[in-house]
């Protein structure tokens, strides 16, 4: 756009071209005035080639002149198309504005779909965890219900091993209201209760034929002295229990476990999977093969 130049021009016609009357055009210097805020010239160097341009050359004084009222002559129909232009410049920028907000609103929305999304897998992976976890206790409540586990062959070589999962089992089964009823637990429970009395009935008819031959029992705990108890071949109750080389101690209880002193004096407890001796407790196990090595 011409504006910022003419009116430059003009300017500079008024100083140096020593016109009769200055010319001076509002039209155009408010053209000027917003092609310079808004456009890509500057006025200062518009201004200053402008002067140069006429300061030392009458000769360019009519050119420029002609140019000047060319463009002031075009201003009004410029204007109007620029207006048009402005108009349709303006309907643009709404459009981007509404586009801008659409976009805006299209995301917003995005996000709270995305947001649904992930609260309702997260309800499912929630709700999967819960189904999981009651399939488990399910299971678990079954394997307390069930003492086939225990029977094996290897676990009956292990007596006092069965008596504890058992009491295990007991106790666990009573958590299970909600897989069985409560007759149904209850029975669960008479059964395990039958079991234990039957291997504690197979371990004192082990013990009454250990007693009838002299022998003794051998327990192992980690971190003590070799444990040997003794039973006494004409009263089952009646035991002896050696630890290392401390002196046989004698004392009744109704099955193999049972207290005593070792040489240190210190008080030690024998039970049937751990020994607590000093404020400590061992783990071990008690062999159920009589030891014949050491007899009464």
């Amino acid at each position: 756009m011409p504006f910022l130049k003419a009116d430059t021009y003009l300017t500079a016609i008024n100083e140096y071209c020593f016109p009769e009357e200055e010319s001076k055009d509002d039209g155009l210097q408010q053209a000027a005035t917003m092609q310079s805020a808004y456009g890509d010239q500057d006025l200062l160097k518009a201004m200053e080639m402008a002067e140069t341009h006429l300061r030392g050359d009458q000769n360019a004084c009519s050119p420029a002149r002609d140019f000047v009222e060319r463009i002031i002559f075009e201003l009004p129909e410029t204007r109007l198309a620029l207006d048009e232009l402005a108009s349709e410049f303006n309907l643009i920028q709404g459009a981007i504005v509404a586009l801008d907000e659409a976009d805006a609103v299209y995301k917003e929305q995005q996000d709270e779909i995305d947001a649904a999304k992930q609260e309702q897998e997260a309800a499912l992976a929630r709700a999967e965890a819960v189904k999981q976890d009651k399939h488990r206790h399910i299971d678990n409540c079954k394997s307390y219900a069930d003492t086939s586990d225990i029977s094996t062959p290897n676990w009956q070589k292990q007596p006092y091993a069965r008596i504890t999962q058992i009491n295990s089992k007991s106790q666990q089964i009573k958590g299970c209201d909600d897989v069985f009823s409560a007759a149904e637990i209850a029975a669960k429970l008479d059964e395990h209760t039958a079991l234990e009395n039957a291997i504690r009935a197979e371990i004192g008819g082990e013990v009454r034929k250990a007693a009838k031959a002299g022998q003794s029992y051998e327990r192992k705990f980690k971190g003590l002295a070799k444990i040997v108890m003794s039973v006494d071949k004409d009263d089952v109750s009646l035991r002896y229990l050696t630890i290392g080389k401390a002196d046989p101690a004698r004392y009744f209880v109704g099955n193999i476990s049972g207290s005593a002193k070792t040489a240190e004096g210190k008080k030690i407890t024998i039970y049937d999977d751990h020994a607590e001796l000093d404020g400590k407790s061992y783990r071990g196990s008690c062999s159920t093969e009589p030891n014949p090595k050491d007899g009464l």
